[in-house]
């Protein structure tokens, strides 16, 4: 980034992150900063889409590992991994804090999905 590029901007991007849009740029500094809030304003324009996703994917995954499972708490009978164990306790835990202990956690989503988190 050059010296004289506000401070803000080294500091919040990194020069290793703004890099691209200076590349694409051609070197040009203002328009590189456009670009880059380009990019956060269709970044942006996805969230909606892009959360509705989420939701839809996870009450689908949920309806069919109770489907599986044939109960709605499938996440206390289906193996874990030692990682998933944990992060389940750590699911729990946090929901007794905040609700009490008779409330049924909900369990980690990335560890369902993730490679780590499946038997």
């Amino acid at each position: 980034m050059p010296a004289d590029f506000p401070d803000w901007v080294r500091v919040v991007l990194s020069e290793a992150r703004f890099a691209p849009y200076l590349a694409a740029a051609g070197g040009d500094e203002a328009a590189a900063l456009r670009l880059y809030w380009w990019n956060v304003r269709v970044s942006e324009a996805f969230y909606p889409s892009l959360h509705c996703l989420e939701v839809a994917l996870r009450n689908a995954l949920h309806d069919r590992l109770c489907e599986l499972s044939g109960r709605s708490d499938w996440w206390t009978v289906i193996p874990l991994t030692a990682d998933g164990r944990r992060i389940l306790a750590a699911a729990q835990e946090k929901v007794t804090r905040r609700t009490g202990p008779d409330t049924r956690p909900i369990p980690s989503w990335r560890s369902c999905l993730s490679a780590s988190g499946c038997p």
